[in-house]
């Protein structure tokens, strides 16, 4: 892909080549036993104060991931996470700061108690799970089922990018990132 020197987001997205989008495709099953749902850089889901957490029913999500096909590239265009089809597209809610190029979906309070578990050895092969993603992909935090971590690749690295709701008449039933995309260009600059 042709090299850009770019001083925003919104910059790189208006001079970035017409590219083909996929149709979703699911590679995990996220459980929600808390009613919390966290959408973060995962090397910083449990810093303070804590990245973007969202109210949401309980249940088990699917996480899926778009990827945008350019000339000789390939990256994530969308994340999401869901609880009910089919959903429509809402609101901005939110947006993610990304410093490691990743973002995550999770239940903020399961990670947080398999955190504490953890001994380094655990760490350690979190952290080089973490570090095998390519595109997209799920990390395990310890040995609890449910402490699993949905990972994507943020598109084009690191910055900030707008979550957004979906919806089922009124009710919030998921959310979606956007990293590749004309929301990015109506989000607000970090």
């Amino acid at each position: 892909m042709k090299e850009y020197q770019v001083t925003s987001q919104e910059e790189l997205h208006r001079n970035l080549p017409k590219g083909d989008e996929s149709d979703w495709i699911e590679f995990a099953a996220l459980p929600i036993v808390s009613g919390k749902l966290r959408v973060s850089d995962p090397m910083l889901f449990r810093d303070l104060p804590p990245s973007p957490t969202f109210d949401v029913e309980c249940g088990t999500y699917r996480v899926m991931a778009k990827l945008m096909t350019y000339p000789g590239d390939r990256r994530v265009s969308r994340l999401r996470a869901i609880l009910d089809d089919p959903s429509s597209f809402g609101s901005r809610l939110d947006d993610v700061g990304v410093d490691f190029a990743q973002v995550a979906v999770f239940d903020p309070v399961v990670l947080d108690q398999a955190a504490e578990k953890m001994d380094e050895a655990e760490g350690e092969k979190w952290l080089a799970a973490l570090n095998a993603v390519q595109e997209y992909g799920m990390v395990r935090l310890g040995s609890d089922e449910h402490a699993i971590m949905p990972v994507a690749k943020s598109g084009f690295g690191d910055g900030g990018y707008p979550i957004h709701e979906l919806l089922v008449g009124a009710k919030r039933v998921g959310v979606e990132v956007v990293f590749i995309g004309p929301e990015i260009l109506s989000a607000p600059s970090r």
